[in-house]
C-alpha cells in the first residue's frame, strides 16, 4: 500500500508449499487444501531478500514468519522474493498483482470480513467450521447489504483495506472470494499463520485487529478512516478502542446488525470522545445506511 510515507510491504513466509484455493475447487479438495495448510510451519527468523525494481532489500521474518517494511519509492514495477543465502526464488502462493497506491485519496475504508462481507456465522462455531472447511467458494454468500454499500463507494473511488482476526491460512480463500464476487480490491490483513497444534489455543484476536488498524492509521496520517464491521462484541470493542486512541482520525463507523441488536429500531448512535463525536450507523439493510453512504460520497467529491 502506498501512502505519502512510501510503500508498506508485508507478507508471510511458510516452510512447504501450501496450495492456492481456486474458485473451481469442490468441497473435498477445498477441505484438503485448508487442512493441509495447518500442517506447514511458519518460517520464523529467516533472512529473505526482496528484489524490487532490480534492487535487493533484505528483511528478517519474525517468530511467526511475518515480515513488513516501508520503502520510499515512487512506484513498484517488479518484485521477487529470494532465499538470501542462495538467491533461489521463493514460491509465491498469491501471484496476482497486489500494489495499491492510495496516497491521493482523502478516505480509507477499513473493513472486517466475517459477517461483514462474507456470510460466516462466526458466532456459531460448528456452522462457521462447516462453511470454512467444506463450502466451495462460488456457493459462499456475500453480505448483500454491505456489498451494495461497497459497490457504491468503490464506484466513487474509495480505497479499501480488509482486516480480520482469521488466520493467514485462509488468505487464499478470502482473496479468491473477493475476486470472484468483484468486491472492491484491497490488501488483506490476517492473523499470523497457525499450525494445527496451536489451532485451539486461545489467542488475542482483538489485540491483533487493534494493532493492525493502528498501523494503517499511522501509515496514512492524512486519511479520514471509515470502519465497517458487525455488531459482535469483537468489532464493537476493537473499533471503540481505536476511536479512544485516535478519535480525530475516525470519520464514522458502520456496524451490521447480526445479534441482539438485529430487532432494534435504533440505527444511529454517537460515540462521545474527548476530541469530538463519532457517528455510528447500525444496519441490517442497505436502505438503513443509503443516505449516509450518499453523504459520504458527496463529502469525498467535495474534498477531491
Amino acid at each position: 500500500m502506498q501512502s505519502q510515507r512510501g510503500w508498506l510491504l508485508n507478507g508471510v513466509a511458510i516452510n512447504g508449499h501450501p496450495k492456492f484455493i481456486d474458485k473451481n475447487d469442490g468441497a473435498l479438495k477445498l477441505f484438503w487444501k485448508i487442512l493441509r495448510s495447518y500442517f506447514y510451519d511458519s518460517a520464523g527468523r529467516r533472512n529473505i531478500d526482496l528484489k524490487i525494481n532490480g534492487e535487493i532489500y533484505p528483511v528478517v521474518t519474525d517468530n511467526n514468519g511475518n515480515f513488513e517494511m516501508t520503502l520510499d519509492l515512487e512506484r513498484i514495477e517488479t518484485i521477487e522474493f529470494l532465499h538470501s543465502a542462495s538467491s533461489e526464488q521463493l514460491d509465491v502462493l498469491q501471484s496476482e498483482n497486489r500494489y495499491y497506491s492510495y496516497h491521493k485519496s482523502k478516505f480509507l475504508i477499513i473493513s472486517d470480513i466475517d459477517d461483514t462481507i462474507l456470510v460466516s456465522h462466526s458466532a456459531r462455531l460448528f456452522s462457521k467450521l462447516w462453511l470454512m472447511l467444506f463450502k466451495p467458494i462460488p456457493k459462499r454468500k456475500t453480505v448483500e447489504e454491505s456489498e451494495l454499500a461497497y459497490r457504491e463507494l468503490s464506484k466513487n473511488n474509495f480505497p479499501f483495506a480488509y482486516v480480520s482476526a482469521s488466520e493467514y491460512n485462509l488468505f487464499s480463500l478470502v482473496s479468491t472470494f473477493i475476486h470472484l464476487h468483484k468486491l472492491p480490491p484491497g490488501p488483506i490483513y490476517l492473523r499470523p499463520h497457525q499450525e494445527f497444534k496451536n489451532l485451539f489455543v486461545k489467542t488475542e484476536r482483538e489485540d491483533y485487529k487493534i494493532n493492525r488498524i493502528m498501523k494503517l492509521l499511522r501509515h496514512f496520517p492524512d486519511k479520514k478512516i471509515v470502519l465497517f464491521g458487525d455488531d459482535s462484541q469483537q468489532d464493537f470493542t476493537v473499533f471503540g478502542e481505536v476511536a479512544q486512541k485516535l478519535p480525530n482520525r475516525i470519520h464514522s463507523v458502520y456496524l451490521r446488525k447480526t445479534g441482539s441488536l438485529k430487532s432494534s429500531k435504533s440505527e444511529n448512535v454517537t460515540w462521545e470522545m474527548p476530541d469530538g463525536k463519532i457517528p455510528v450507523h447500525y444496519y441490517d439493510d442497505y436502505a438503513d445506511i443509503q443516505t449516509d453512504i450518499n453523504k459520504l460520497i458527496h463529502e469525498n467529491s467535495r474534498s477531491s
